[in-house]
Protein backbone atom coordinates (compact mmCIF):
# COMPACT_ATOMS: atom_id res chain seq x y z
CA UNK A 1 0.00 0.00 0.00
CA UNK A 2 1.35 3.29 -1.36
CA UNK A 3 0.41 6.75 0.05
CA UNK A 4 -1.09 7.62 -3.93
CA UNK A 5 -3.31 4.21 -3.08
CA UNK A 6 -4.27 5.37 -0.12
CA UNK A 7 -5.48 8.73 -1.96
CA UNK A 8 -7.07 7.17 -4.35
CA UNK A 9 -9.23 4.81 -2.45
CA UNK A 10 -13.02 5.37 -3.50
CA UNK A 11 -16.14 4.94 -1.25
CA UNK A 12 -16.45 2.07 -2.99
CA UNK A 13 -13.16 0.07 -2.52
CA UNK A 14 -13.81 0.59 1.07
CA UNK A 15 -17.12 -0.89 0.86
CA UNK A 16 -16.05 -3.74 -1.36
CA UNK A 17 -13.20 -4.74 1.63
CA UNK A 18 -15.36 -4.26 4.69
CA UNK A 19 -17.73 -6.78 2.93
CA UNK A 20 -15.30 -9.15 2.56
CA UNK A 21 -13.71 -8.95 5.62
CA UNK A 22 -17.18 -9.48 7.13
CA UNK A 23 -17.93 -12.75 4.99
CA UNK A 24 -14.10 -13.42 5.38
CA UNK A 25 -14.34 -13.68 9.39
CA UNK A 26 -18.07 -15.44 9.09
CA UNK A 27 -16.14 -18.58 6.78
CA UNK A 28 -13.56 -18.49 9.12
CA UNK A 29 -15.45 -18.68 11.68
CA UNK A 30 -17.23 -21.80 10.04
CA UNK A 31 -13.91 -23.35 9.64
CA UNK A 32 -13.56 -23.05 13.13
CA UNK A 33 -16.69 -24.31 14.32
CA UNK A 34 -16.26 -27.27 12.26
CA UNK A 35 -20.27 -27.76 12.01
CA UNK A 36 -19.83 -28.88 8.44
CA UNK A 37 -17.54 -32.33 8.01
CA UNK A 38 -16.05 -31.14 5.19
CA UNK A 39 -15.37 -28.05 7.03
CA UNK A 40 -13.22 -29.11 10.21
CA UNK A 41 -9.36 -29.12 10.45
CA UNK A 42 -8.09 -32.76 11.47
CA UNK A 43 -5.54 -33.46 13.72
CA UNK A 44 -2.34 -35.10 12.60
CA UNK A 45 -2.05 -38.57 14.38
CA UNK A 46 -0.42 -39.98 16.37
CA UNK A 47 -0.35 -37.61 19.19
CA UNK A 48 2.28 -34.95 18.83
CA UNK A 49 5.03 -35.39 21.30
CA UNK A 50 5.52 -32.40 23.75
CA UNK A 51 8.52 -30.29 23.07
CA UNK A 52 11.40 -30.61 25.35
CA UNK A 53 13.83 -28.25 23.97
CA UNK A 54 15.02 -25.64 25.99
CA UNK A 55 14.61 -21.75 25.65
CA UNK A 56 18.51 -21.30 25.44
CA UNK A 57 18.00 -23.92 22.37
CA UNK A 58 15.32 -21.79 20.91
CA UNK A 59 17.25 -18.73 21.35
CA UNK A 60 20.59 -20.59 20.00
CA UNK A 61 18.66 -21.27 16.72
CA UNK A 62 17.05 -18.20 16.14
CA UNK A 63 20.68 -16.59 16.63
CA UNK A 64 22.20 -19.15 14.43
CA UNK A 65 19.54 -18.36 11.69
CA UNK A 66 20.16 -14.94 11.82
CA UNK A 67 24.26 -15.50 11.71
CA UNK A 68 23.91 -17.93 8.55
CA UNK A 69 21.68 -15.69 6.66
CA UNK A 70 24.24 -12.19 7.28
CA UNK A 71 27.23 -14.84 6.50
CA UNK A 72 25.40 -16.02 3.46
CA UNK A 73 25.47 -12.61 2.15
CA UNK A 74 29.09 -11.21 3.25
CA UNK A 75 30.76 -14.42 0.81
CA UNK A 76 28.05 -13.79 -1.55
CA UNK A 77 29.53 -10.28 -1.68
CA UNK A 78 32.61 -11.21 -1.62
CA UNK A 79 32.50 -13.12 -4.83
CA UNK A 80 31.88 -10.53 -6.79
CA UNK A 81 30.72 -7.20 -6.47
CA UNK A 82 27.06 -6.75 -8.01
CA UNK A 83 26.51 -9.99 -8.65
CA UNK A 84 23.01 -10.07 -7.24
CA UNK A 85 22.26 -13.72 -8.63
CA UNK A 86 24.95 -15.09 -6.38
CA UNK A 87 23.53 -13.56 -2.92
CA UNK A 88 19.78 -14.50 -3.53
CA UNK A 89 21.46 -18.06 -4.11
CA UNK A 90 23.78 -18.22 -0.82
CA UNK A 91 20.71 -16.55 0.63
CA UNK A 92 17.73 -19.52 -0.10
CA UNK A 93 20.60 -21.92 1.20
CA UNK A 94 21.21 -20.35 3.82
CA UNK A 95 17.80 -20.41 4.75
CA UNK A 96 17.39 -24.37 3.85
CA UNK A 97 20.57 -25.24 5.56
CA UNK A 98 18.72 -23.70 8.71
CA UNK A 99 15.68 -26.27 8.08
CA UNK A 100 18.38 -28.84 8.42
CA UNK A 101 20.70 -28.00 11.70
CA UNK A 102 17.14 -26.93 13.13
CA UNK A 103 15.95 -30.95 12.24
CA UNK A 104 19.52 -31.90 13.30
CA UNK A 105 19.24 -30.48 16.83
CA UNK A 106 15.61 -31.79 17.48
CA UNK A 107 16.45 -35.35 16.91
CA UNK A 108 20.14 -35.71 17.98
CA UNK A 109 20.28 -32.87 20.37
CA UNK A 110 17.09 -33.54 22.26
CA UNK A 111 16.23 -37.95 21.14
CA UNK A 112 13.02 -36.67 19.20
CA UNK A 113 11.17 -37.47 16.46
CA UNK A 114 10.79 -34.70 13.68
CA UNK A 115 7.55 -34.96 14.79
CA UNK A 116 7.55 -33.08 17.69
CA UNK A 117 8.49 -30.29 15.76
CA UNK A 118 5.66 -30.28 13.47
CA UNK A 119 7.48 -32.20 10.80
CA UNK A 120 4.80 -34.58 9.77
CA UNK A 121 2.32 -35.84 7.87
CA UNK A 122 -1.89 -34.75 7.99
CA UNK A 123 -4.76 -35.65 6.51
CA UNK A 124 -5.88 -34.07 3.33
CA UNK A 125 -8.39 -32.41 3.79
CA UNK A 126 -6.07 -29.78 5.68
CA UNK A 127 -4.47 -29.13 2.90
CA UNK A 128 -7.43 -27.91 1.02
CA UNK A 129 -8.66 -25.85 4.13
CA UNK A 130 -5.62 -24.24 3.68
CA UNK A 131 -5.80 -23.04 0.38
CA UNK A 132 -9.90 -22.17 0.79
CA UNK A 133 -8.67 -20.25 4.06
CA UNK A 134 -6.79 -18.23 1.98
CA UNK A 135 -9.37 -15.75 0.35
CA UNK A 136 -11.46 -15.52 3.66
CA UNK A 137 -7.91 -14.73 5.48
CA UNK A 138 -7.63 -12.26 2.68
CA UNK A 139 -10.32 -10.03 3.48
CA UNK A 140 -10.15 -9.40 7.56
CA UNK A 141 -6.31 -8.64 6.41
CA UNK A 142 -6.48 -5.82 4.26
CA UNK A 143 -9.05 -4.34 6.63
CA UNK A 144 -6.11 -3.96 9.08
CA UNK A 145 -3.67 -2.80 6.48
CA UNK A 146 -6.03 -0.42 5.95
CA UNK A 147 -6.18 0.59 9.38
CA UNK A 148 -3.04 0.43 10.10
CA UNK A 149 -1.89 2.95 6.82
CA UNK A 150 -4.22 5.50 7.77
CA UNK A 151 -2.65 5.33 11.84
CA UNK A 152 0.81 5.80 10.49
CA UNK A 153 -0.13 8.49 8.02
CA UNK A 154 -1.70 10.55 11.11
CA UNK A 155 0.96 9.55 13.40
CA UNK A 156 4.17 10.00 10.85
CA UNK A 157 2.50 12.42 7.85
CA UNK A 158 3.86 9.78 5.60
CA UNK A 159 4.22 5.47 5.45
CA UNK A 160 6.97 4.01 6.40
CA UNK A 161 9.43 1.66 3.98
CA UNK A 162 7.59 -1.46 2.60
CA UNK A 163 8.89 -4.86 3.93
CA UNK A 164 12.54 -5.12 2.61
CA UNK A 165 11.24 -8.65 0.77
CA UNK A 166 8.44 -6.57 -0.97
CA UNK A 167 10.99 -3.71 -1.95
CA UNK A 168 13.36 -6.69 -3.31
CA UNK A 169 11.49 -8.32 -5.58
CA UNK A 170 9.51 -4.83 -6.80
CA UNK A 171 14.05 -4.08 -7.65
CA UNK A 172 14.53 -6.79 -9.19
CA UNK A 173 11.72 -6.63 -11.33
CA UNK A 174 12.50 -3.44 -12.58
CA UNK A 175 16.12 -5.23 -13.32
CA UNK A 176 14.64 -7.22 -15.60
CA UNK A 177 16.92 -10.34 -15.14
CA UNK A 178 15.38 -13.85 -15.63
CA UNK A 179 17.47 -15.28 -13.10
CA UNK A 180 17.06 -13.14 -10.31
CA UNK A 181 13.73 -12.98 -10.60
CA UNK A 182 13.74 -16.38 -9.92
CA UNK A 183 16.05 -16.65 -7.10
CA UNK A 184 13.68 -14.11 -5.21
CA UNK A 185 10.71 -16.06 -5.82
CA UNK A 186 11.95 -19.02 -4.62
CA UNK A 187 13.54 -17.58 -1.42
CA UNK A 188 9.72 -16.22 -1.08
CA UNK A 189 8.14 -19.78 -1.95
CA UNK A 190 10.33 -21.86 -0.87
CA UNK A 191 13.14 -20.77 1.29
CA UNK A 192 10.82 -18.14 3.59
CA UNK A 193 8.26 -20.84 4.38
CA UNK A 194 10.31 -23.57 5.21
CA UNK A 195 13.15 -21.69 7.54
CA UNK A 196 10.11 -19.43 9.31
CA UNK A 197 7.59 -21.59 10.09
CA UNK A 198 10.22 -24.76 11.43
CA UNK A 199 12.02 -21.77 13.53
CA UNK A 200 8.21 -19.78 14.69
CA UNK A 201 5.73 -22.26 14.67
CA UNK A 202 8.06 -25.29 14.96
CA UNK A 203 10.71 -24.25 17.81
CA UNK A 204 9.67 -20.96 19.30
CA UNK A 205 5.72 -22.29 19.31
CA UNK A 206 6.24 -25.59 20.63
CA UNK A 207 8.67 -24.63 23.09
CA UNK A 208 5.93 -21.57 24.44
CA UNK A 209 3.06 -23.99 24.24
CA UNK A 210 4.52 -26.40 26.09
CA UNK A 211 6.07 -23.68 29.16
CA UNK A 212 3.26 -21.11 28.78
CA UNK A 213 -0.02 -22.78 27.51
CA UNK A 214 -1.28 -22.21 24.20
CA UNK A 215 -2.67 -18.52 24.09
CA UNK A 216 0.79 -17.42 25.39
CA UNK A 217 2.66 -19.59 22.30
CA UNK A 218 0.02 -17.95 19.86
CA UNK A 219 1.00 -14.11 20.83
CA UNK A 220 4.42 -14.71 21.69
CA UNK A 221 5.37 -16.32 18.50
CA UNK A 222 2.76 -14.07 16.15
CA UNK A 223 4.69 -10.80 17.95
CA UNK A 224 8.63 -12.32 16.77
CA UNK A 225 7.23 -13.24 14.30
CA UNK A 226 5.90 -9.65 13.18
CA UNK A 227 8.83 -8.39 14.66
CA UNK A 228 11.69 -10.13 13.18
CA UNK A 229 10.75 -8.90 9.74
CA UNK A 230 11.92 -5.35 10.73
CA UNK A 231 9.41 -3.27 8.92
CA UNK A 232 7.21 -0.88 10.49
CA UNK A 233 4.31 -0.75 8.04
CA UNK A 234 3.99 -4.73 8.03
CA UNK A 235 4.14 -5.10 12.04
CA UNK A 236 0.58 -5.25 12.42
CA UNK A 237 -0.58 -7.53 9.02
CA UNK A 238 2.39 -9.35 10.09
CA UNK A 239 0.97 -9.87 13.87
CA UNK A 240 -2.37 -10.82 12.20
CA UNK A 241 -0.97 -13.41 9.57
CA UNK A 242 0.95 -14.57 12.57
CA UNK A 243 -1.52 -15.50 14.55
CA UNK A 244 -3.16 -17.59 12.01
CA UNK A 245 -0.42 -19.32 11.52
CA UNK A 246 -0.09 -20.05 14.51
CA UNK A 247 -3.91 -21.07 14.57
CA UNK A 248 -3.37 -23.43 12.10
CA UNK A 249 -0.77 -25.10 13.12
CA UNK A 250 -2.48 -25.45 16.73
CA UNK A 251 -5.10 -27.16 15.24
CA UNK A 252 -3.30 -29.44 12.52
CA UNK A 253 -0.32 -30.31 14.28
CA UNK A 254 1.15 -29.94 11.21
CA UNK A 255 3.77 -27.67 9.78
CA UNK A 256 3.09 -28.35 6.35
CA UNK A 257 0.00 -26.52 5.99
CA UNK A 258 1.47 -23.63 7.86
CA UNK A 259 4.51 -23.80 4.97
CA UNK A 260 1.39 -23.81 2.16
CA UNK A 261 -0.22 -21.43 3.32
CA UNK A 262 3.30 -19.27 4.35
CA UNK A 263 3.93 -20.25 0.29
CA UNK A 264 0.69 -19.32 -1.14
CA UNK A 265 0.25 -16.06 0.63
CA UNK A 266 3.81 -15.08 -0.50
CA UNK A 267 3.19 -16.22 -4.07
CA UNK A 268 -0.12 -14.22 -4.75
CA UNK A 269 1.21 -11.23 -3.14
CA UNK A 270 4.71 -11.78 -5.74
CA UNK A 271 1.86 -11.89 -8.86
CA UNK A 272 0.39 -9.02 -7.65
CA UNK A 273 3.44 -6.72 -7.39
CA UNK A 274 4.22 -8.41 -10.99
CA UNK A 275 1.11 -7.50 -12.47
CA UNK A 276 1.65 -3.85 -10.73
CA UNK A 277 4.67 -3.86 -12.41
CA UNK A 278 3.71 -5.33 -16.09
CA UNK A 279 0.82 -2.17 -16.00
CA UNK A 280 3.58 0.32 -14.92
CA UNK A 281 5.55 -0.83 -18.03
CA UNK A 282 2.57 -0.79 -20.90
Amino acid sequence: MTEEALEALTVETLLFVGVWGVLGLAGLRLFHKGRFPSLRWRTARPRQEPALWSGWGVLGCFLLWIFLQAGALGVAESWGAGWKAGQYLAYLGAEVFTLVLVCTFVRQGTGQPLGSLGLRSTPGANYLLTVLAYPLLCGPLALVVLGWSQLLMAVFQELPPPQEAVQLFRDTLDGGDPLEIGLVVAMGLLGAPLSEEVIFRGLLFGWMRQRFGVLAAVVGSSLAFAALHMSLFGLLPLFVLGLFLAYVYQKTRSLYCTMLFHAVFNGVSYTGMFWEHLRGSS
